[in-house]
Parts: C-alpha cells; sequence; structure tokens
C-alpha cells in the first residue's frame, strides 16, 4: 500500500504485532527475561545476606574443604576421624571392578562428596560433553539425584579451595546431613552406581531430592554447612556466595 499503509489505512506494522501470536510471543520472552533478572537479584541479595551470623571458627578441630570446578562445588572431607570412617561407608565394590589388590581409597586422605542431577553426572564427564537438552531437562526438575564420591589425596592451596575447620560438633551434624542425602534399598544400604563413575577411584549413588534452579549443588552444600552451625548466605545457587 502506498505510504506503507494497509487496507484499512493503519501503518502495516501495527497490523503486524497486533496478531495475537506475536504479542503472545513478545509477552513470553518478557516474562522469560524478567524470571531470569529476579533469579539473578535474589541469588545475589540473598547471597549476600547470612545465618549462623554468630559463627566463630574453633582455633582447633577438624579441617575440611569446599572445591569448585568453576560451576559445581564438593565438600571435601578427612578420610577417617571419630565421626566417620568413609572408606566403610564406599568400600571398594562400589567402584569399577578391579583387582582385589587395588584399592580405590588407596593414598587417599580426603573424600570428595558432591550431589546433583543423575542425567547430568553421567552424561557430562566434561564440560566439553555438555548438551543443551541434558542442561535443560537436568534444570526442570523431573529427574532423579545422585552423590559423587571421589577418593583424593590431601588437597594443596589452590584458587578453587575454601578450608574451614569445624568442631566435632559441627562435624558430626554435617556428616549427618550427608548421610541423609543417600537413598536406601530396603534393607537400608546406600544404593551404588559401580561402573558409572569417570576413574577408578569414584563412583556414584543413588541420592534423596531433585536438583532444580531452587535446589542446586552448591545449594546442598550451602545446606549441610548450615546444618553444621557455619555461617553462610541464605541461598547458594551459584557457588560464588560459598567462596
Amino acid at each position: 500500500m502506498p505510504g506503507g499503509l494497509n487496507a484499512n489505512g493503519d501503518p502495516a506494522g501495527r497490523t503486524r504485532w497486533a496478531r495475537p501470536e506475536l504479542r503472545g510471543a513478545a509477552a513470553a520472552l518478557l516474562l522469560f527475561c524478567g524470571g531470569l533478572l529476579l533469579y539473578a537479584l535474589s541469588a545475589l541479595c540473598l547471597g549476600l545476606l547470612q545465618v549462623n551470623r554468630d559463627y566463630r571458627a574453633p582455633p582447633q578441630g577438624i579441617t575440611i574443604y569446599l572445591q569448585h570446578n568453576g560451576v559445581h562445588t564438593d565438600l571435601l572431607l578427612p578420610l577417617v576421624t571419630a565421626q566417620a570412617d568413609w572408606r566403610d561407608a564406599f568400600p571398594a565394590r562400589d567402584f569399577v571392578p578391579q583387582p582385589a589388590s587395588v584399592r580405590p581409597d588407596a593414598a587417599a586422605a580426603f573424600v570428595a562428596i558432591g550431589w546433583g542431577d543423575a542425567g547430568f553426572y553421567f552424561d557430562t564427564p566434561t564440560w566439553a560433553d555438555l548438551r543443551l537438552s541434558v542442561a535443560l531437562k537436568a534444570l526442570s526438575g523431573s529427574g532423579p539425584s545422585v552423590i559423587h564420591v571421589e577418593y583424593m589425596p590431601a588437597p594443596t592451596a589452590a584458587p578453587n579451595l575454601r578450608r574451614l575447620v569445624l568442631s566435632p560438633d559441627a562435624y558430626a551434624r554435617l556428616v549427618g546431613h550427608v548421610e541423609a542425602a543417600f537413598a536406601r534399598d530396603a534393607r537400608g544400604e546406600r544404593v551404588a552406581y559401580p561402573g558409572r563413575g569417570y576413574t577408578a577411584r569414584d563412583t556414584f549413588y543413588a541420592a534423596r531430592g531433585h536438583f532444580s534452579p531452587l535446589v542446586t549443588c552448591n545449594e546442598w552444600v550451602r545446606e549441610a554447612l548450615a546444618e553444621a552451625g557455619v555461617r553462610v548466605p541464605v541461598w547458594a545457587p551459584f557457588r560464588y556466595a560459598l567462596f
């Protein structure tokens, strides 16, 4: 039409945007962007607020670490203490089948424990393996969760480590929180996935709960520390607030 007018004398662009499907798509996009912005602002604000504000680390106690890979955070717990002997909790039969003379806990001083979506863990051994479909399914909260366990030597100082000292009572509460996260069979035993680990020193166990944007791997670590009485953020879906 002359001058860019439609049959009713209105600008052609106005007619296009008046179509219900275009208005609906625009509204959905705005809603999605607004949701992401609200999520980020909530993570920032609640990451600055703290619980257990009166907590003070004891001068002596049990040393643990937080370790991140840029996105995901693990708890690094000492292999043997009065509160837990993780060698009994995670026996060699739960790992990749190997000769009896080879033990996954050989030369280990710590055990790394992390929680997350089973599909994401199993299908993404490295970040190069990440697929959008796997990430979206994990974020949907529809899949089962697992606990990843890895025997490790004593860590050395590194930018991705945070050292914490807990009293024996605080560490016992943290151990109790970790133990409660495992799914159990009818006999009360942990349910292992032998052969699903990435190396001979790590494996997976069925876990309780579901990964979601609200309950992430980092938030699980935050909850464990909060249960131990450590001063932590109110909410930590990302690793930044923990470090």
